[in-house]
């Protein structure tokens, strides 16, 4: 989804797409193409000091949290190494691991 214009018009779409589709990440790109390195500036400034901390109270409003206050597990530990494709016909996989 593509967001452009003022604080003011921006901050009630974001909050409509975070109310819709409650994500963890939300990525925000400055600026591209043809834009001059003023108004690249005033973008990431205004993203810093108005949308960014609306997002975060209403993140907060709507109980959404950020990866790092899930404290969801990034990895795994397997016992096993990977097997490459080929192999994994032949190879012996053990239960799946339970998680609690």
């Amino acid at each position: 989804m593509i967001v452009a214009g003022t604080p003011k018009t921006v901050i009630p779409k974001l909050r409509r797409l975070l109310e819709e589709t409650r994500p963890s990440i939300v990525g925000f790109w400055g600026a591209d193409g043809f834009v001059s390195s003023a108004d690249t500036q005033t973008c990431i400034r205004l993203l810093g000091e108005e949308v960014l901390p609306a997002l975060r109270e209403i993140g907060k409003e709507l109980g959404l949290w950020s990866p790092f206050e899930a404290n969801a597990p990034v990895g795994i530990a397997f016992p096993d190494p990977a097997t490459p494709a080929r192999e994994r016909a032949t190879a012996h996989h053990p239960a799946p691991l339970e998680v609690s």
